[in-house]
């Protein structure tokens, strides 16, 4: 299997493809579970941006064969916020500034302008020169360092990527779920349809499910229609899921 993160929907310039790796992967249920990054890292992945799934089944006589389509990711906010914090945590608060230095010496008074002549009787005489100014008094010394703040808090991991397909028959509308395994949290998710006429189908919902206002979800739904008689069909849902603690 190979699977492989795009930046477009159909491009297939070497440059639209941000990421893949390849795996050997036994098929004993329509139920695909697999961990992405083990085999080809997703550290240099921005997912920040837009990006479309893609998996790839390679067949016995080594062709390769599309599962799907390519799936656009549908980011929650709560995974937005854990992919910006993903490489480090917030700067700690500032250290309190350390004491002010002793204050340097008072420098020397200049001297005394000489006194002017006494003037005949009349008017007074002009007013003496100032004199120097004394040279400045040497630098007080630095005050310490404060103390580092917190480290931040770390950011998510052991991303994987869960799927499940409902029945494939006539009945419409159709609904499939899918959960994340061992208390991870959804990072994003998406839905297809396959084995159906061309334009014959239309995803109605895809949204996360399992959270609420305090906590962030646990996986993915996904609702699709079909017009009457256009054949049998099914809808695929999967789960980005990912260790956020």
């Amino acid at each position: 299997m190979v699977f492989s993160l795009w930046l477009t929907e159909t491009g297939t310039l070497p440059a639209d493809e941000v990421w893949s790796e390849t795996k050997s992967i036994e098929l004993k249920s329509a139920t695909l579970k697999t961990y992405l990054g083990n085999t080809a890292p997703l550290d240099a992945v921005d997912f920040s941006q837009q990006l479309w799934v893609q998996v790839v089944r390679i067949k016995s006589n080594g062709t390769p064969v599309l599962v799907g389509k390519r799936d656009r990711f549908a980011i929650v906010p709560y995974a937005i916020s854990a992919l910006a914090a993903g490489e480090m945590g917030p700067t700690g608060p500032t250290g309190a500034t350390g004491p002010t230095g002793a204050k340097g010496a008072t420098g020397a008074t200049g001297p005394t302008g000489a006194t002017g002549s006494n003037g005949t009787n009349g008017a007074q005489g002009p007013t003496g020169p100032t004199g120097l100014t004394g040279a400045t008094g040497s630098a007080g010394a630095t005050g310490a360092t404060g103390p580092t703040g917190p480290t931040g808090p770390a950011g998510i991991s052991g991303l994987v990527v869960v799927t499940n397909t409902s029945p494939s028959n006539t009945t419409t509308p159709k609904t499939a779920a899918v959960i994340c395994p061992d208390s991870k949290k959804a990072v994003g998710g998406g839905g297809s349809v396959t084995g159906s006429v061309d334009n014959a189908t239309a995803i109605q919902k895809s949204y996360p499910t399992g959270g609420d206002a305090s906590n962030p979800p646990t996986g993915w739904e996904v609702t699709a229609i079909q017009n009457p008689f256009q054949g049998d069909w099914s809808v695929i849902a999967y789960v980005i899921c990912a260790d956020t603690n």
